[in-house]
C-alpha cells in the first residue's frame, strides 16, 4: 500500500508541474471538485474565502502554505 501511495504522489505531482496538463485538467469538472476538496484555492484570498464558507457551517480549517518543489535548504526556511 505504501508504494502504490508512493507511486500516486509522484504522479501527483509530475503533474503538477506540466503544463499541458495545468491547462487542461481543469476544464474536467470532475476534477475541480475533487481538487477544491484539499485546495479551495491557489490564492490567499481564495483559501480564505473558501475557510470562512466552511466556518459558517461549523467546519475548521488549517491553512498550509505548500512547498513540494523546494529542493533547496534556504528556501525551506523561507516556507
Amino acid at each position: 500500500m505504501e508504494e502504490t501511495m508512493g507511486v500516486f504522489r509522484t504522479l501527483l505531482l509530475v503533474g503538477s508541474q506540466n503544463q499541458w496538463l495545468r491547462e487542461r485538467a481543469p476544464r474536467y469538472r470532475f476534477v475541480r471538485r475533487t481538487v477544491e476538496r484539499f485546495i479551495p484555492g491557489e490564492t490567499l484570498e481564495a483559501a480564505l474565502e473558501a475557510g470562512r464558507a466552511l466556518q459558517e457551517q461549523g467546519i475548521g480549517t488549517v491553512f498550509t502554505y505548500l512547498g513540494e518543489n523546494i529542493t533547496d535548504a534556504r528556501e525551506a526556511e523561507a516556507v
